[in-house]
């Protein structure tokens, strides 16, 4: 894997290296340790499995502490950014769990990204739930998604959600 890049300037990127989403997602993007600082995110052994082996169906069995909740909301925003007119949308179990979730996995890493970087991309709205990209591209965190053909859905806590809510799950 190569060394991350700075984002300060766009010259040390490669075309090859912008237009794979692997390279990007080990390479542009910042995270919150549990301490709560800043720090680049770098996929694990298992995120990088899923991530090679990835298809239109997966399911992820009960993988606490893993990281996959960080490591897929950062797949779903790399691209909401990089894919225009994606329809992207994540599902979580309560309401406060789509706030945190949306807060801290989509709002802060799109924030970490570079100001120069974000201003090429273009933002029309960004809500507590909901970001909006000039690229025609959006990405939604909610406890059900309806009315929008989506490219990319994640449905976080499903099994709790079937065991809880069995009819939301169907």
């Amino acid at each position: 894997m190569t060394a991350a890049v700075s984002l300060t300037s766009f010259d040390s990127v490669t075309v090859d290296q912008w237009a794979d989403a692997k390279w990007r997602i080990n390479n542009l993007y910042t995270i919150v340790d549990d301490q709560g600082s800043p720090m680049p995110f770098r996929m694990n052994e298992e995120q990088e499995q899923l991530f090679d082996s990835m298809w239109y169906w997966n399911c992820i069995l009960k993988a606490r502490q893993m990281g996959f909740s960080t490591a897929i909301a950062i797949f779903a925003l790399d691209q909401c950014l990089f894919v225009p007119n994606t329809r992207a949308g994540i599902i979580a179990q309560t309401e406060n769990d789509v706030l945190k979730l949306f807060k801290n996995k989509i709002r802060k890493v799109y924030d970490a990204l570079p100001a120069s970087f974000r201003e090429r991309i273009g933002l029309k709205s960004m809500s507590k739930t909901e970001i909006t990209l000039g690229n025609g591209s959006s990405l939604q965190v909610g406890m059900s998604m309806r009315s929008d053909t989506m490219t990319f859905l994640w449905v976080s806590e499903f099994g709790k959600i079937c065991a809880k809510a069995p009819e939301r799950a169907q």
